[in-house]
């Protein structure tokens, strides 16, 4: 009987080691600026109804920045100090993450 019992609680424990444990990431936008200058980045949410945010993010020149989403579907507007458009981005699905280069 103990022999049973050991190698029920052997299998119990081989079983209980190879479960899979999945992290998931938090959507985020990573934006990279591949500029020699500091670049301004706004974000929206997809819906024509809004506009973009009026706080920009920085993202200084050979940095990249991190941007969390909890809207599924964003816009993302980049420009330098003048406001000169230096890329755009429509209709980003996020999960899990989206990575954007600008030149």
């Amino acid at each position: 009987m103990t022999k049973v019992n050991l190698v029920i609680i052997f299998f119990v424990t081989l079983l209980y080691g190879c479960e899979k444990k999945y992290i998931i990431d938090v959507p985020a936008l990573h934006v990279t600026n591949m500029t020699g200058f500091t670049v301004s980045i706004n974000t929206k949410s997809c819906d024509k109804e809004t506009v973009y945010t009026k706080k920009s993010l920085l993202v200084s020149a050979g940095h990249t920045l991190t941007i969390p989403v909890s809207s599924p579907c964003i816009d993302a507007l980049a420009t330098n100090q003048e406001g000169v458009v230096l890329g755009r981005q429509t209709k980003l699905r996020i999960p899990p993450n989206v990575k954007w280069s600008i030149y």
